[in-house]
């Protein structure tokens, strides 16, 4: 554990650290805050974010632009036409030797007197001299003669800052900082400008492009259709001093960043503290807050999600309001909840966990929604493998155990933050951790959204609008015991239905995506809501070319009632046909699809509307998933169960009774229940969940029960009927394959379900990947992809380190299989996996226990070789010892893989000198084995 922080330079650093990594000159300062009413507060403030004193000689500030008259800051260049002066405007350079020290914030009052008596407190730099004496506030330089003029102030619906360099030779000049709020009439784009200064030279030089007026954003910490920046009353503030979302490379800036491309706005994150100002101080004060603890560079996060906060590992302190109680989310046999900062906004949520529920004395599991908390716990994220989102997480002190501070009770929580799912970049079941990452765990709510699927695994409900799609998630106990108990499935909410939903984000998920997670079904809203089509069916199960496939359903519509229904059918492919489905009795609708050939691949779905023209459909996304079935009229193959075109994996006969045929692959030895093929082609085996019928491997069986989707793998369940038809029959020979065939992900995986399969030539790429867990699984690599290898069966697997990286695997054969979101091989016993000889002096298969030989030749003049070997890798010891026990020579001290192994002997100690004639002693070493055998030296 890492000593606790205290905050003031610890953060400083933190951020220094951040501005570094992006290329951040001595040179650069940022504007954190600005207050344009009331007008006697008037003022700017800016920051140091590096680690050295800035001279401020040669830096100037400006609002002084004027499109019509071609009047811009950069034309100081030339002597003329750069602004300010008049209007309000003006341009100013800051005082000779004025300096600015490492993490420092200064102030540039408009009017002096009005800013000391708004404030109570002095302002580092004043505009100008405007009492009848002179003062001890340094005032700013005119930036040409008369660019001041004793006047100038911040216009309230629209204006523009710049924080500017010039060196006073060059032709252009360097942006600082810039922003703008408002119409945006004053803002600038020296994009190709073309300008000439006081160099010796004539020859002009060229601005490079600014990001265009049109598409720069404006300062509203308000988050509100005014165009003023912010509140009376109130300043505008960065919640944080850094910048983000800008644009770091190719632009004006005095470090090459594109100054104006910063992307200002509320929902940037960053310009979004609204609230009475801060001069010459951080806006949230010098305390440790959620902000900091949150933040990441968009730029940092990047590509690979490296979403992790700088304060992991950390013990830390931090102050917020407890969202709701620790006992209403289900994490285990732990307590947790979600934490804001009460100001509320981008980068305030985060979560706070307790490991251990059974720690008493924290006082966490006492904390209900609105008490405000002070917590000391350590940083951390789940998950913590690279490459996906996660979520960071306080887990707090138990050992000693820590108490939570209760600072306050029943406060007001934070009001929801409206999104769309837009801004968290989110689509098709994907987010974009860049801009998701500032509203985790924080509570928000999307507007007008339609559900799009429900019932999903995991519990899943996916919503969306035109900008995008979110899913929804039953992290919360009362939502997950109604949705479970209906099968997964959300009640009230079927395809097509238009919500409101509350909830709070969350990254670091099993999907792999950021979500949102409603406290309960009463923060999702029904706006309107279409027909719900349940209880789906069709006669017959098994269709044949002789006869039509009825199929029924359930159409219920709770706020109007049903107009139509009707069934969407094609074959084989072919352009889609439509039924209409006639009504009977009890709400139900029935349909029939036309008498097919033997052989066609009937598609089909059903959809429904209301007389409010609220349309529904089922499967709910049609164009990822629809129902199906095959036309046989010798009875069903293997094939037609597993067979699926669509991602999901689903069967088509899934909740039906079927008999199939097939030869058992698995003995009930090796599983508790088995496997059936009915030949080696893709889709050609099934899981049978039967532990009662004594079957062996190779006995041809006709199996009648229901098929169903067990955790995302098809399966027979409980089967009615089986028959022993014959025994001893050959195995189907295990398909040989690649590994890059079977892994999670590939397109080729799923075809492969439950059929015996072999991989050739493979290595342990990854003998624990489930770190430190370990489930006694292992991941195989051919050269072609990734794969893992369960010990589901009668095999031994990898609990205790067997298998070590490198280890070479001859053979391993093992049915496909998919758990835990990942595909996976499950040898039937020890016997399906060969592995490769690991000694050129002796090419036997790798051994299952340890042994130490004895040596050969013995006696022995001059050498002697000395044969062990290793059922597993790890760390061994082979030494030589004389008759007096004495050490003389050690041979092996070393992790070695699992295998057959020689080493000679030369008859020398350790300093290389022949030893005499006499009796020695060797003795192997390993965690679980010692063994010492006698050689006898002779010369």
């Amino acid at each position: 554990m890492r000593k606790a922080l205290s905050f003031g330079f610890a953060v400083f650093l933190i951020f220094l650290a951040a501005f570094s990594a992006f290329g951040q000159a001595p040179s650069h300062l940022i504007i954190t805050e600005f207050v344009i009413s009331p007008t006697a507060g008037e003022f700017v403030e800016i920051y140091n974010p590096t680690s050295e004193t800035i001279n401020l000689s040669n830096y100037y500030l400006t609002d002084a632009t004027f499109a019509g008259g071609g009047t811009y800051y950069y034309n100081i260049v030339t002597g003329a036409n750069a602004g300010g002066g008049g209007f309000g405007d003006f341009n100013a350079r800051f005082p000779e030797g004025a300096t600015i020290a490492p993490g420092e914030h200064q102030t540039i009052a408009m009017v002096g007197n009005g800013f000391f008596n708004t404030y109570g407190v002095q302002p580092t730099y004043e505009l100008f001299e405007e009492g009848p004496a002179a003062d001890d506030i340094p005032d700013m330089r005119e930036a040409t003669p008369g660019s001041i003029a004793n006047q100038g102030g911040l216009t309230n619906d629209g204006e523009v800052i710049v924080l500017y360099y010039w060196d006073g030779a060059s032709d252009l000049v360097q942006d600082v900082d810039y922003v703008v709020w408002g119409d945006k009439a004053e803002a600038v784009d020296k994009t190709g400008v073309s300008i000439d200064g006081p160099d010796a030279d004539s020859t002009p030089s060229s601005y490079l492009p600014d990001t265009p007026i049109a598409q720069q954003f404006v300062v509203n910490t308000e988050n509100d259709a005014d165009p003023n920046p912010h509140n009376d009353g109130s300043s505008a503030q960065r919640k944080l001093n850094v910048e983000d979302l800008e644009n770091w490379t190719g632009g004006n800036g005095i470090t090459g960043h594109n100054e104006t491309s910063e992307n200002t706005s509320w929902m940037g994150g960053i310009w979004s503290i609204n609230a009475p100002a801060t001069p010459g101080a951080r806006a949230l004060g010098d305390s440790l807050n959620i902000a900091d603890i949150q933040f990441v560079r968009a730029d940092a996060i990047g590509a690979t999600n490296a979403d992790d906060s700088p304060f992991v590992g950390d013990t830390i302190t931090v102050t917020g309001i407890m969202m709701q109680g620790a006992r209403e989310i289900f994490v285990g046999a732990r307590w947790g909840g979600f934490v804001q900062d009460e100001r509320g906004g981008p980068w305030s949520g985060f979560f706070v966990i307790q490991n251990d529920s059974n720690v008493a004395g924290t006082l966490f599991s006492s904390a209900q929604a609105g008490d405000k908390i002070k917590i000391t716990g350590v940083l951390s994220e789940f998950p913590t493998s690279a490459g996906s989102q996660s979520i960071t997480q306080l887990a707090l002190l138990t050992n000693p155990v820590t108490q939570v501070d209760f600072l306050d009770f029943g406060l007001p929580l934070p009001a929801p933050i409206v999104l769309k799912p837009g801004d968290l970049g989110a689509s098709a079941g994907t987010t974009n951790t860049q801009l998701a990452e500032r509203w985790e765990s924080t509570l928000v709510r999307f507007e007008n959204l339609t559900v799009t699927a429900n019932g999903l695994a995991g519990n899943i409900m996916t919503a969306g609008d035109a900008t995008g799609s979110i899913s929804l998630d039953d992290y919360f106990d009362a939502v997950f015991d109604v949705v479970s108990a209906n099968g997964g499935v959300w009640p009230g909410f079927p395809a097509g239905t238009r919500i409101n939903v509350t909830g709070f984000i969350r990254g670091g998920t099993t999907q792999g995506t950021t979500t949102i997670n409603p406290r309960s079904l009463a923060d999702i809203e029904v706006a309107s809501s279409p027909p719900v089509i349940t209880n789906i069916a069709r006669n017959p199960v098994v269709a044949t070319s002789t006869a039509a496939v009825t199929v029924s359903a359930n159409i219920v519509d709770t706020q109007t009632s049903v107009a139509s229904a009707e069934i969407n059918y094609r074959i084989n492919g072919g352009a889609f046909q439509t039924q209409t489905m006639t009504a009977g009795g009890a709400n139900q609708f029935s349909g029939n699809i036309p008498a097919q050939a033997d052989g066609a691949f009937v598609e089909y779905f059903l959809a429904a509307a209301d007389t409010d023209g609220d349309r529904t459909t089922i499967p709910a996304d049609t164009s990822v998933s629809k129902f199906f079935y095959f036309v046989r009229d010798a009875g069903l193959k293997v094939f037609d169960l597993q067979y699926t075109p669509f991602a999901d994996g689903n069967s088509g006969y899934t909740n039906l009774t079927v008999t199939v045929q097939g030869i058992v692959t698995t003995d009930t030895t090796d599983f508790s229940f088995y496997w059936i093929q009915d030949g080696t082609d893709p889709w050609s085996g099934i899981w049978v969940n039967d532990n009662t019928t004594n079957v062996k491997a190779g006995d041809l069986v006709s199996v009648t029960g229901r098929v169903e989707e067990n955790f995302e793998v098809t399966r027979i369940t409980a089967p009615s009927n089986v028959t022993i038809l014959s025994r001893g029959n050959p195995l189907p020979a295990p398909v040989q394959v690649r590994t890059g065939d079977l892994r999670t992900g590939a397109a080729t995986a799923e075809q492969w379900e439950s059929v015996l399969v072999q991989v050739r030539n493979a290595v342990v790429s990854n003998p624990f990947p489930d770190g430190a867990s370990n489930f006694g699984e292992f991941s195989i690599n051919d050269g072609s992809g990734e794969v893992r290898v369960d010990d589901l069966g009668d095999f031994d697997g990898n609990l205790d380190s067997i298998y070590v990286q490198g280890d070479s695997i001859r053979s391993l054969i093992g049915v496909h299989y998919y758990s835990f979101n990942n595909y996976k091989l499950l040898p039937r016993n020890n016997n399906d996996v060969v592995r490769a000889p690991t000694s050129v002096a002796d090419r036997n298969e790798a051994p299952l226990t340890y042994a130490l030989e004895q040596n050969y030749p013995n006696p022995f003049n001059p050498e002697t070789t000395i044969k062990y070997q290793l059922p597993q890798g790890g760390k061994i010891s082979l030494v030589i010892y004389n008759m007096l026990g004495q050490k003389v020579r050690t041979l092996v001290d070393a992790v070695k893989p699992a295998g057959v192994h020689t080493i000679n002997w030369d008859g020398r100690n350790e300093r290389g000198l022949a030893v005499p004639t006499g009796v020695y002693f060797y003795k192997m070493t390993s965690k679980s084995f010692e063994k010492v055998n006698k050689m006898l030296l002779i010369k």
